[in-house]
C-alpha cells in the first residue's frame, strides 16, 4: 500500500538521515550539549550553524549589502555565541538571541566602514525617494532596527514565525501560551511596526515588507561558510589551507563590542580573546579552515577592572579540578567547594576565578513590571557567584548589584528593591495550582512544607523582607527561617549593592535539608528587583529559564546548579 508522508516528516527523515538523533534536539538541548565542551559540542554547534544561519546571514545581508561584509558579520555573531554560550538564558529561544547579535554586529560594521567602501559609495549615491520605492537595503536595514525595538512579548513570536519559520504551534510551545495568543501577539506585532514605520516617515508597500518577514531559504548559507565558522570556533590554530577573508582587526572591535565588562560576567566558555588572538597569530585578513583538530584551552576569568565591591583574595589555580557532571537544563551554574567565607556583605574572603553569572534577562509583558527596552546602558546591572560548602550544608551566594537609586519599602514588593533567590533541592520538575482564595489573593494558600520550590528575599535596608511576618529579612517567603541557619548580609558601597548569601537548601522544608555532595544538582534562579523613584513600575531581571509564570510553583523553570568536585 503506498504511504504519502507530509512535508514535515520528509524533512524530519532528512534531518535524522544528515545528523543523527542531535538534529532533532531542541536549540536549549544543543547549546546544553555544546556548553559541555566534550565530544559532542562541535557537531551540536554544527547544527545550531544550519538551523538558524539563513537568518543571521539575511539579517547581515540586509544592513550592510554586500556579500563579503555580510559573511564576515555571520562569522562575529556565532564567534560572539561561542563567547556567551554559558550565560544564555534561554537556549531554546536563542534565535531571538541570535537575531538581536546579528543586528548589532552588522550595524556596528555598518557605521565603522572602514573596511566597507561598497557600502559607503552607495551611501554616496543615494537620493530622496518616494517611501514606498525606497532603497530597499536602507528599508530592510530600517525594519530590522525596528523590529528589534519591539517589546520582548510581540518580538519573539515575530522573529520565530517571520524570520525563522516556525509554525504558530511550535511557537507556542516554545513560549509556553496558546496559540491563539501566539497569533493575536503577531498582529499587534505587526501593528506596531507599521506605526514604528509610519512615524519615521516610511510606508512600504507589502511585497517590501513581506521580503524582510520572510523566512530565508534553507540554502542561504554555503558550506564553506559554515565550515569557517566553525574552523574559527573549533580550530583557530589549524594548519594552511582553504582560506577564508575575515579582518582580524575587525573580529577584534566585533567581539570587544560583547566582552563583559565587571557587571556584565564571564561565561564558562569565555573564549572570544582565545579566538581572537588565534585569528591574529595567523595573519592579519586570513582564516584557515583546515587542519588537525585542537580544541583552545579557555583563559580564566579576566579580574574586573572597577570592581564593585572588595576583589576577591587570590586562590589557588583550580585547573587540576575533574570535570562536573553535563548540564541537563540551560542556562548552568558550577557551584566550586569554598570555606571560611564570613557572611558581612563583602567578598574579600571569596576565592578568585569564580564564573561570573549575568542577571540580565528582563521579565516583558507582565502587569505591574517594567517592559521598556532598558537601552546601552542598562540600570540595573547584576552577577552572581555561587560556591557551596558541604560540611555546613549550605550554598553561598554573593549578588553583586550597580543600581544609581536605592529605594527600600518595609512591605510592598513592588516598591522596594530586592534581591531573590529560588532553589529547589530535589531538582525537580514539580508544578502545583494555587489553591484560589475568596479574596482573590492566590499567595496565602501557599506553604513552604508544600511548594516546589523555597524562595528566599532580602532588602538592602534594616526592614523585614516583604513585609515577613516575623521580622525576618532575609525571609523564606511562605515559611519561617528556623535556626538562623539561611543568613545575608548587604553592603552598599557607590552605587553598588553587595548582598552575601549562606542559604541551607531543602528537599522538604523543614524536616529535610538537602545534601551537599559533588555531583548534587539543584534548581536555582536569582533575581534583582529595581524599583526606582521616578519609575513606576520596577524591573525584575532574571537570570534563569524564560519566565513562564511564578517560578515559586514551577520546579521546572529554574535553571541547573551543579555541585562540583573537591579539588
Amino acid at each position: 500500500m503506498a504511504m504519502r508522508l507530509s512535508g514535515a516528516a520528509i524533512e524530519e527523515m532528512h534531518t535524522l538521515f544528515r545528523w543523527g538523533a542531535m538534529g532533532t534536539w531542541t536549540d536549549g538541548q544543543l547549546m546544553a550539549e555544546f556548553a559541555t565542551g566534550q565530544e559532542g559540542s562541535e557537531a551540536a554547534f554544527r547544527i545550531l550553524i544550519h538551523r538558524h544561519g539563513p537568518m543571521v546571514l539575511g539579517v547581515c545581508r540586509r544592513v550592510l549589502g554586500d556579500e563579503h561584509a555580510a559573511e564576515d558579520a555571520f562569522q562575529a555573531t556565532f564567534l560572539v555565541l561561542v563567547k556567551k554560550a554559558a550565560t544564555l538564558r534561554n537556549g531554546d529561544l536563542l534565535t531571538n538571541w541570535l537575531y538581536g547579535v546579528a543586528l548589532r554586529v552588522a550595524q556596528k560594521e555598518k557605521a565603522r566602514g572602514a573596511r566597507r567602501r561598497v557600502v559607503e559609495r552607495r551611501a554616496a549615491e543615494r537620493t530622496l525617494r518616494p517611501a514606498g520605492d525606497g532603497d530597499p537595503l536602507e528599508l530592510g536595514s530600517v525594519i530590522d532596527e525596528e523590529i528589534r525595538r519591539l517589546p520582548e512579548r510581540y518580538r519573539l513570536p515575530l522573529v520565530l514565525c517571520h524570520l525563522e519559520g516556525l509554525r504558530h504551534d511550535e511557537v507556542a510551545r516554545r513560549l509556553g501560551c496558546p496559540v491563539g495568543t501566539v497569533e493575536s501577539r503577531l498582529s499587534r506585532a505587526r501593528q506596531q511596526l507599521r506605526s514604528r514605520l509610519s512615524r519615521r516617515g516610511l510606508a512600504p508597500t507589502g511585497s517590501a515588507l513581506g521580503a524582510v518577514l520572510r523566512p530565508p531559504a534553507v540554502g542561504l548559507v554555503q558550506p564553506s561558510l559554515v565550515d569557517a565558522t566553525l574552523q574559527a570556533a573549533f580550530h583557530p590554530s589549524a594548519e594552511p589551507g582553504r582560506i577564508v577573508t575575515l579582518s582580524a582587526g575587525s573580529l577584534w572591535e566585533w567581539i570587544g563590542r560583547f566582552i563583559p565588562t565587571p557587571i556584565a560576567g564571564v561565561g564558562a566558555l569565555g573564549s572570544a580573546l582565545v579566538i581572537a588572538v588565534g585569528l591574529v597569530a595567523i595573519g592579519p585578513g586570513r582564516l584557515r579552515t583546515d587542519g588537525p583538530v585542537q580544541r583552545p584551552t579557555p583563559p580564566p576569568p579576566a579580574a574586573a577592572a572597577d570592581p564593585p565591591a572588595e576583589a576577591p583574595r587570590p586562590a589557588a589555580s583550580r585547573r587540576s579540578d575533574p570535570p562536573s557532571p553535563r548540564p541537563r537544563r540551560s542556562p548552568f551554574a558550577i557551584a566550586r567547594p569554598i570555606s571560611g567565607i564570613t557572611i558581612d556583605g563583602r567578598l574579600d574572603d571569596w576565592p578568585q576565578g569564580l564564573e561570573r553569572h549575568p542577571i540580565d534577562h528582563q521579565l516583558t509583558g507582565i502587569d505591574g513590571y517594567n517592559s521598556e527596552p532598558r537601552g546601552e546602558n542598562p540600570d540595573p546591572q547584576a552577577f552572581f557567584l555561587v560556591g557551596y560548602d558541604r560540611q555546613a550544608e549550605w550554598i553561598y551566594l554573593a549578588a553583586v548589584v550597580r543600581d544609581a537609586d536605592l529605594v527600600v519599602h518595609p512591605s510592598n514588593v513592588r516598591r522596594t528593591d530586592a534581591l531573590e533567590v529560588y532553589l529547589d533541592g530535589t531538582f525537580g520538575e514539580d508544578k502545583i495550582e494555587p489553591i484560589e482564595e475568596p479574596s482573590g489573593d492566590w499567595r496565602r494558600s501557599l506553604d513552604a512544607a508544600t511548594m516546589p520550590v523555597h524562595q528566599y528575599v532580602a532588602v538592602p535596608g534594616p526592614v523585614p523582607a516583604y513585609g515577613d511576618p516575623w521580622g525576618a529579612n532575609p525571609s523564606l517567603v511562605y515559611g519561617r527561617t528556623r535556626e538562623r541557619r539561611t543568613q545575608m548580609k548587604y553592603r552598599r558601597q557607590g552605587q553598588v549593592t553587595t548582598y552575601e548569601w549562606a542559604i541551607q537548601p531543602y528537599d522538604r522544608f523543614p524536616e529535610r535539608p538537602t545534601r551537599l555532595v559533588p555531583g548534587k544538582r539543584l534548581g536555582l534562579e536569582v533575581v534583582v528587583v529595581d524599583k526606582d523613584s521616578d519609575k513606576v513600575p520596577p524591573v525584575w531581571m532574571y537570570w534563569g529559564p524564560l519566565y513562564r509564570g511564578f517560578k515559586g510553583c514551577d520546579a521546572g523553570s529554574l535553571g541547573e546548579l551543579i555541585l562540583a568536585e573537591d579539588p
